[in-house]
């Protein structure tokens, strides 16, 4: 792939991991950590105040597969379906990235990929304080 073709799709994945991946996480970090809904009680908040630190630590680990599973069958079905996805920021020209890709939903995945060097839950969602 040449340089402009991989900046194009690192743009790409570095972007989808911030508004997708990463807001998924904080979200679900947000449900176990906050307490609160609006003014009103969240009872995921409380189902999870009140299991045991090994049960918590599974449901964590849980929470992230589903995220994982998600993101990559979003990439999966974009690249089955051959679908363009244009793409363009301040530092790349539009190209189409899911054409650039011969595995879109390996991106994240592969070693020295999308997550591992983009992401703020790269080590899982944090236990809250």
């Amino acid at each position: 792939m040449d340089p402009a073709s991989r900046q194009a799709l690192d743009a790409f994945g570095k972007a989808v991991v911030h508004e997708v991946y990463d807001r998924s996480c904080k979200y679900l970090f947000d449900v176990i950590s906050r307490g609160m809904r609006g003014n009103k009680p969240d009872p995921l908040h409380n189902g999870y105040q009140a299991l045991d630190p090994v049960a918590a630590s599974l449901l964590r680990k849980f929470m992230l597969e589903a995220v994982d599973q998600t993101f990559a069958q979003f990439l999966a079905f974009i690249e089955n379906h051959q679908i363009a996805v244009p793409f363009s920021n301040g530092d790349v020209d539009s190209k189409d990235v899911a054409s650039l890709s011969d595995g879109l939903a390996a991106e994240p995945y592969a070693e020295g990929g999308w997550i591992s060097r983009f992401s703020a839950y790269k080590e899982g969602i944090p236990e809250p304080d």
